[in-house]
């Protein structure tokens, strides 16, 4: 569901050329084995010992390639560590400054790497120190296009993916704090960065492309809030697929051709997402010619 409505399908298929899917993995690898580690440290300190020393080991393997696969994930290695020390805090007692520093220090290595790899690369090419690959373009905070990235019709990510929307809906009403922490440090810093460059919605591509590789937060978000109260796992389930489904309307059209890769109109939205030519209509279309034969 989530692989559907966040655009993950999408970038692991039909524009496979982007890194996307390749740092959604990453991302997902490090979700499982950062949170096998946080709850090990919420009872007891994370022990430096063979089972504890290789989870951290990946930890920072996996911190290094997902930045060096692109590195303004960075700001998700900051959010995910963030998020984690904000629940080892509240869980761990006495012992929660060791865990937290432990879990701190891979992370922290394997993405000053990456940084240190990427920075010396761009000083090789550029003749300057600096993090972004594009020569004579960068990120200003006079630029504001926060808004923009949330919930423009062109590359708005709660409606291109409104899935995204109902997983911080979700953790709301159900209370899930720490999931809510988790989606709010991860996705925030995007917003802001995103939205201080001049192109923030990254070009073409289907819906917002920056934030299609933290589908595996959604879903531990979703799955979380599942697990709260009977009424809202009903909704989120009922409310995740007709979501999905909007987003499939629009992929369909993406696919072929009836929309742009870039500057989709309100109405274009609307005919595709929720309109005459969104999945339900298409399909009892189809089923009514089938039927008909």
């Amino acid at each position: 569901m989530v692989g559907l409505g966040a655009g993950l399908f999408h970038y692991a298929t039909y524009d496979s050329s982007f890194t996307h899917a390749t740092t959604g993995a990453l991302i997902a690898g490090l979700l499982l084995v950062g949170d096998r580690v946080v709850a090990a440290g919420e009872s007891t300190l994370i022990e430096w010992r063979s089972g504890g020393k290789r989870s951290l080991l990946l930890i920072a393997v996996l911190c290094f390639w997902l930045v060096l696969t692109r590195n303004p994930l960075v700001l998700v290695v900051g959010g995910l560590g963030f998020a984690w020390a904000i629940r080892l805090w509240a869980s761990s007692g006495p012992a929660r400054g060791g865990s937290i520093a432990r879990l701190a220090v891979p992370m922290g290595l394997g993405a000053a790497v990456a940084l240190a790899i990427q920075f010396s690369y761009n000083w090789f090419l550029f003749g300057k120190f600096t993090l972004s690959s594009y020569a004579n373009e960068g990120f200003s905070l006079s630029e504001r296009h926060q808004f923009g990235v949330l919930f423009s019709w062109s590359k708005g990510i709660f409606n291109w993916y409104p899935i995204v929307g109902l997983a911080l809906a979700a953790a709301l009403v159900g209370r899930r704090w720490h999931a809510l922490v988790l989606l709010a440090a991860t996705v925030a810093p995007l917003v802001v960065l995103y939205g201080a460059w001049h192109d923030w919605g990254l070009g073409g591509g289907f819906g917002h492309r920056g934030f299609v590789e933290l589908s595996a937060v959604y879903a531990l978000v979703l799955g979380d809030a599942l697990a709260s109260r009977r009424w809202l796992r009903k909704t989120v389930v009922v409310a995740g697929v007709l979501c999905a489904i909007v987003s499939l309307g629009l992929m369909r059209a993406y696919w072929r051709a009836d929309i742009g890769f870039s500057h989709t109109t309100r109405p274009e939205w609307i005919r595709h997402g929720i309109g005459e030519s969104s999945i339900p209509p298409v399909v009892i279309r189809w089923a009514a010619d089938l039927v008909g034969r």
